[in-house]
C-alpha cells in the first residue's frame, strides 16, 4: 500500500461529515426533488407531467453522457475542484430552473442541472 498523508481522526471525521452533507443536498436537490415537485411544476408551466418527465429523462441521459468527461477531469485535477465547480454549477442550474417559463426552458435548466450533477454526485 502507498503511503498517505497522516490526518488526525477528528479531521477525517469532519471531512466525512462535510462530504455526507454535500452528497445528501446534491442528491436531494438535483435528483430526488423532481419527483416531488413535478405535479406543481407541470401545472405552473402548463405542460403535462409526461412531458416534464421526458425532459428529466433526457437530462439524466445527458448527465450520463457527461460522466466520462467528468471522470477525466477528476483524474486530471482531483475531485475537490471538480466537485466545487459542480456545486457552483448546480446553484446556477437551480436558479435557472426557478425562472423557467415553459417546456424549452425546463429542458435547458434540467440539462444543465444533470450535467453538473455528474460533477457534484461523484
Amino acid at each position: 500500500m502507498g503511503q498517505g498523508i497522516a490526518m488526525p481522526p477528528r479531521r477525517i471525521a469532519h471531512l466525512i461529515v462535510a462530504l455526507v452533507i454535500t452528497q445528501v443536498v446534491g442528491y436531494g436537490t438535483l435528483y430526488y426533488a423532481f419527483g416531488v415537485v413535478v405535479a406543481r411544476l407541470s401545472g405552473d408551466l402548463g405542460i403535462g407531467q409526461p412531458a416534464a418527465f421526458a425532459a428529466f429523462s433526457l437530462a439524466l441521459l445527458a448527465g450520463g453522457a457527461a460522466a466520462p468527461f467528468v471522470g477525466r477531469a477528476i483524474d486530471r485535477h482531483g475531485a475537490a475542484p471538480v466537485m466545487a465547480a459542480g456545486s457552483a454549477g448546480a446553484a446556477l442550474a437551480l436558479a435557472v430552473l426557478s425562472q423557467v417559463q415553459g417546456l424549452a426552458g425546463l429542458v435547458a435548466a434540467l440539462l444543465l442541472a444533470e450535467v453538473v450533477a455528474a460533477m457534484v454526485l461523484y
